[in-house]
């Protein structure tokens, strides 16, 4: 009885005059299957991945068609009732940056183990409910989880569900939990003798009122955890669970298995941690003004607008590194320094990318310093002009030296220059792709462009996959990444996307200068080694950690083939 008592005063609405005002009219989207589910007092349990922008939007949609219909309802969410305070707090406020900072400082928003439950979709899915509220409709929210409970968390859980429904008896209850908690069968693989939320709530009360669904959708990513240190905890692929696809699909025999049906989503994309600030990343675009060669003058001004114009769109700063034999090309060079000035004055920071675009690792070290104070000359000039000057030196190739020799003798030709090494941490073999894309706009082969730029894009989401958990291994948090890409025909075709899809991931865009300033970066880099690796790899060697070159993602097989194809017909 005082359990019951105190869970009325938990989710008693403080504002219950509002909810006697006429309801707005709402526009839900049409979700296939879900409006039978729909009842008064009854139960629907999602079960969901931890961390993904799917789960949320779908109890958002199920929430939005109940209200829509004249229901009230209660939502369950799996996250400690010891944050039920500020979470009402939130709730009753007008919303906006301090009452969203203030619901932040709770425990579970701020631990370093995030498990995906204080992601920045469950934060959006907060403010959904509040604004229903606030616009005078019946939403109720309750926390469900009490990882302390001397009963245990899942008996607990089923215990909260039913005290709301004792609350408010004739409300909908809509409940997301990671879905072993939501199975309605007793024991799982792991553990035979496992009593889950489902279970336990279908014993206690009557069984017909509750609807259990798990998550369907076609693979992608999700924030996870895949152990038990805040290191383990990252955006992960995801293998797809049923056909893809959008609604609630049902079991014709749903008795003795482990959920009714199952709520379909499309392809999971992560939502990160709403906690702190997003993660950043800087542009780096390599062989300005053109990566295309002396006969492809007009290519390089498109290019250049196309960059300038997605950029700019995107208020994403980005440093654009020079090559000087790019620029010095017979008949053109005025014309090209005008390109560098179009990526200049569109906000592209000059920087130094060597004159001849030379491998520090084949030609003698006096040569290769010499070429490198030659690279200097076009961006530093162009950038004078503005009252600027280079900030940064990229090796061609990221060859950075291969003896302790080679390299202090660039570190002081750096420090000479008031010059910083630009690292990478990031790239996805776009010469490659542009290397096949541009033989099919050669062959006016639109088809196999369009293929092509499709593989390119997933390309971007898989070595970003890569990066972030490699960092998250490395540092045991997120940092600043460095995407290295190039001045080429298919960056200017995609870029626009792909700072979309950086900006879904949750991505804020930064210059190099504000990337390097994060502490990952004074690791030291000790590599001697042939290759053009990425800075994280450097790092792992320098902190004695496993190598993980191995595991960097390729290509698709088929457009490794393609490349290879193309190489060896070349005369």
């Amino acid at each position: 009885m005082k359990r019951t008592l105190l869970t009325l005063l938990l989710v008693l609405p403080v504002a219950l005059t509002a909810w006697a005002q006429p309801r707005p009219a709402l526009s839900c989207p049409d979700v296939p299957g879900l409006a039978p589910l729909l009842k008064p007092g009854h139960v629907v349990l999602l079960g969901e991945m931890h961390g993904t922008n799917e789960s949320p939007a779908f109890l958002l949609d199920a929430v939005c068609a109940a209200l829509r219909d004249g229901l009230g309802v209660t939502v369950g969410l799996e996250m400690p009732r010891s944050e039920s305070a500020r979470v009402d707090a939130f709730l009753t406020s007008p919303g906006g940056t301090e009452a969203e900072q203030r619901l932040l400082q709770g425990p579970i928003w701020q631990s370093s183990y995030q498990d995906g439950r204080a992601s920045r979709a469950m934060l959006d899915l907060i403010e959904r409910l509040r604004a229903y509220r606030a616009a005078g409709l019946p939403v109720r929210v309750v926390l469900i989880d009490d990882p302390s409970a001397p009963q245990g968390r899942d008996r607990a859980m089923s215990e909260r569900i039913q005290d709301a429904l004792a609350a408010a008896p004739d409300n909908l209850f809509l409940n997301i939990t990671g879905n072993v908690h939501n199975r309605l069968t007793r024991g799982t693989r792991w553990n035979a003798d496992y009593e889950p939320m489902g279970y336990l709530l279908r014993q206690s009360m009557d069984a017909s009122r509750i609807i259990s669904l798990n998550v369907a959708h076609g693979g992608g990513e999700a924030w996870v955890c895949f152990g038990n240190t805040p290191s383990s905890c990252g955006i992960k692929p995801m293998r797809g669970r049923g056909d893809e696809g959008h609604g609630v699909v049902l079991l014709e025999e749903p008795e003795g298995q482990p959920y009714h049906g199952s709520y379909h989503v499309e392809q999971l994309t992560a939502s990160i941690p709403a906690k702190g600030t997003p993660p950043t990343v800087a542009i780096t675009i390599d062989d300005l003004p053109y990566a295309g060669g002396p006969q492809r003058l007009d290519d390089a001004m498109r290019t250049a607008e196309a960059f300038v114009t997605a950029l700019t769109r995107y208020e994403a700063p980005a440093s654009g590194f020079v090559t000087g034999a790019n620029v010095m090309i017979d008949g053109q060079t005025d014309a090209r320094l005008d390109v560098l000035r179009r990526w200049r004055d569109g906000g592209i920071h000059l920087d130094n990318h060597s004159f001849s675009h030379r491998s520090f690792h084949q030609i003698p070290q006096i040569a290769y310093l010499d070429d490198a104070a030659q690279g200097l000359l076009f961006p530093e000039s162009l950038m004078r002009e503005k009252s600027d000057s280079v900030r940064f030196y990229r090796h061609p190739f990221n060859h950075t030296g291969n003896t302790k020799a080679a390299r202090q003798a660039f570190d002081m030709f750096l420090e000479k220059r008031g010059l910083l090494l630009a690292p990478f941490t990031v790239e996805h073999a776009d010469y490659l792709f542009n290397r096949l894309y541009v033989d099919a706009r050669e062959r006016a082969d639109s088809a196999a462009m369009t293929r092509i730029g499709e593989a390119y894009l997933a390309q971007l989401d898989t070595a970003f996959t890569f990066a972030e958990a490699l960092a998250q291994e490395t540092f045991g948090r997120a940092i600043p990444q460095v995407f290295l890409i190039h001045a080429n025909a298919i960056n200017a075709a995609y870029l626009d996307q792909m700072l979309d899809r950086l900006q879904a991931r949750g991505y804020r865009f930064v210059s190099l200068d504000e990337a390097v300033r994060d502490p990952a970066y004074d690791t030291p880099d000790r590599y001697l080694g042939n290759y053009g690796i990425s800075w994280l790899h450097r790092w792992r060697e320098a902190l004695d950690l496993e190598n993980r070159l191995r595991h960097e993602p390729d290509p698709p097989r088929w457009i490794l083939d393609a490349y290879r194809k193309l190489q060896d017909e070349r005369p």
